[in-house]
């Protein structure tokens, strides 16, 4: 499947706009962060042709030693810390996120490790939001882009200007007519800067899967940014996904439920003993 563009020409008949958007298409891309000529490979972003199923694959890190869990939070909190291990299993290699059209999300490694960290969190078809977020830090500890084409892999690179700590990459999912009414630009093309939901200014890419695939009237806006974090690790992987909000008997949504998982997990024998493994024999 070859990479390129794919267009769509709007026309928004109560705000009398009309505009053009174009994002990147192809089946497979691999996020990449580049600083003083040298590449860093985070994820792969992976569409699947058969349902529309989104895959995130993680295999650069050099650590593979992780917690895997599936978190809650009050809803809007800020600052709220939460005990991964107590809903966690340990697992000694990396793994791949899978968000499915019906909202059944969860992680895997085909072979490796057994599929039992899940949920259910948004169907894709109805998600106009937050899709999931990498929080990386130390960069020398992610694999380096060599051979940097590859054959029907496309390859996003935020250029770092000034190298920090850690980084921050979201995604965000959106149906293109609801990313366009959101939108004060007529004329969106694939390389962006724009306001993130938070208030800040980032750059980023529209991506998407080839035209005519599931879900491919829908854009992946993904961002970068400097993320302050407070860790004594010189290197480390955070992905947090699957969100959903919950339901309570009173029909309010007071809390917020995810996956994490969490690049290296520290005392890995000792959490393997209290909390056990999805590792396969």
């Amino acid at each position: 499947m070859e990479s390129g563009y794919v267009e769509y020409k709007f026309v928004n008949p109560i705000q009398l706009k009309t505009g053009l958007l174009r994002r990147f298409s192809a089946e497979k891309y691999v996020v990449e962060l580049l600083i003083d000529g040298k590449a860093r490979k985070i994820c792969q972003i992976i569409f699947r042709k058969r349902d529309g199923s989104i895959f995130i694959n993680m295999p650069y890190f050099s650590k593979t030693n992780g917690l895997i869990s599936c978190g809650t939070i009050p809803n809007n909190a800020i600052g709220t810390k939460v005990d991964f291990a107590e809903n966690g299993k340990i697992t000694t290699h990396r793994i791949k996120y899978s968000h499915h059209p019906d909202g059944e999300a969860h992680f895997s490694q085909d072979g490796h490790v057994k599929t039992i960290v899940r949920k259910r969190s948004t169907p894709l078809k109805i998600l106009n939001h937050h899709l999931f977020t990498i929080i990386i830090k130390g960069l020398e500890d992610y694999e380096e882009d060599i051979n940097r084409k590859k054959k029907n892999v496309f390859q996003l690179k935020f250029v770092i200007e000034k190298l920090q700590s850690s980084y921050k990459i979201v995604g965000r999912w959106y149906d293109v007519r609801h990313f366009i009414d959101i939108s004060e630009i007529k004329d969106i093309k694939p390389k962006i800067t724009a306001m993130t939901p938070d208030g800040e200014i980032s750059n980023g890419f529209l991506i998407g899967p080839p035209k005519g695939w599931p879900l491919w009237d829908h854009v992946l806006c993904l961002t970068c940014k400097e993320q302050k974090m407070e860790s004594d690790r010189e290197s480390s992987m955070i992905f947090i996904g699957g969100f959903q909000e919950e339901r309570n008997d009173f029909g309010l949504y007071p809390s917020l439920s995810f996956l994490c998982a969490m690049y290296p997990a520290m005392d890995i024998e000792a959490l393997r003993r209290r909390i056990g493994s999805i590792d396969l024999e």
